[in-house]
């Protein structure tokens, strides 16, 4: 059984926007992980790390990892690290790997988004990789996810209208991101 791991954005935690809908839905498919990591002066990309480690361990060739917003950047410094192992999929949501120009968020985020990542790294870690992103994001620019996308060499899905895809813009369910797990 393949392990789905859900990564939560800045402020977040694992039981808001479309992670219960998620975990509802395929929990006879996946194990499911849905840590809760620190946030607010606490978020720091190495206390998620040694979260992720404590809770989870090492990765696996079958694991899925799912990340909302700062947790795609998350994803993407885990996979750039040179002792990451390979996983089946990665799927981000409302992704960026930049300041976003926002005090609130981006002193809780430095640390995810100013380390560079090692691209081809990441891609040779990564079976499958899914992104989307609103068109009206209020937070991250679309430019920011097409950045990855193309760094990635993967189709950015646009969402008309879809905000950051979290609760706020509509998004306690998340069909689509089900059926592409399905597919996987």
């Amino acid at each position: 059984m393949s392990r789905l791991i859900l990564i939560h954005g800045s402020f977040g935690n694992p039981d808001e926007n479309w992670f219960p809908y998620l975990k509802a839905e395929l929990a006879t498919r996946f194990e499911i992980v849905a840590p809760q990591f620190p946030t607010g002066n606490d978020q720091t990309l190495d206390n998620w790390l040694e979260v992720f480690k404590n809770e989870i361990g090492e990765l696996r060739e079958n694991d899925i990892l799912v990340g909302h917003s700062i947790g795609c950047a998350f994803i993407l410094q885990l996979l750039s690290n040179k002792d990451s192992g390979k996983i089946q999929a990665a799927l981000l949501v409302s992704g960026f790997l930049d300041i976003l120009g926002i005090d609130e968020f981006d002193e809780v985020n430095k640390t995810f988004v100013t380390p560079e990542v090692d691209w081809s790294h990441i891609k040779n870690r990564i079976g499958e990789v899914k992104m989307w992103h609103g068109t009206n994001d209020p937070y991250v620019p679309i430019t920011m996810a097409q950045k990855i996308a193309t760094s990635l060499e993967v189709e950015l899905v646009e969402v008309a209208n879809g905000g950051h895809i979290n609760s706020s813009a509509g998004f306690d369910q998340f069909p689509a991101l089900k059926e592409q797990l399905l597919n996987i």
